[in-house]
């Protein structure tokens, strides 16, 4: 992420700070669904989680955002420390939700 030229009214150097406590200290923990149709996510199975898995209509599926927050294969060996730096030239996606994504993201971020 170029926060250089980032649309917000946060300092570059405060952005970094804040999207770092968002990581650490989401607002949200978890968030649940209820798959409307039978799905198929794409990985996630099998002994290096690259198979696809298949979701059943009707099947309750949760999502624990603090654990992906601090998940070790995302963000290195050191995913629990205070480092606002790790966050110079990375581009926000998937592994950065702390209020969730898509359709439904909370309206207050």
């Amino acid at each position: 992420m170029d926060v250089s030229n980032a649309q917000s009214p946060i300092e570059p150097k405060s952005l970094l700070i804040h999207n770092l406590g968002f990581r650490l200290s989401m607002p949200a923990n978890r968030n649940m669904r209820i798959c409307l149709k039978d799905c198929v996510i794409p990985t996630g199975c099998g002994p290096q989680g690259k198979a696809p898995v298949f979701v059943p209509r009707g099947t309750q599926v949760g999502v624990n955002f603090g654990a992906m927050q601090r998940d070790k294969d995302v963000w290195g060996e050191d995913a629990d420390h205070f480092r606002p730096e790790r966050w110079e030239g990375m581009k926000l996606g998937w592994h950065y939700i702390p209020f969730s994504g898509g359709p439904r993201i909370c309206p207050c971020q």
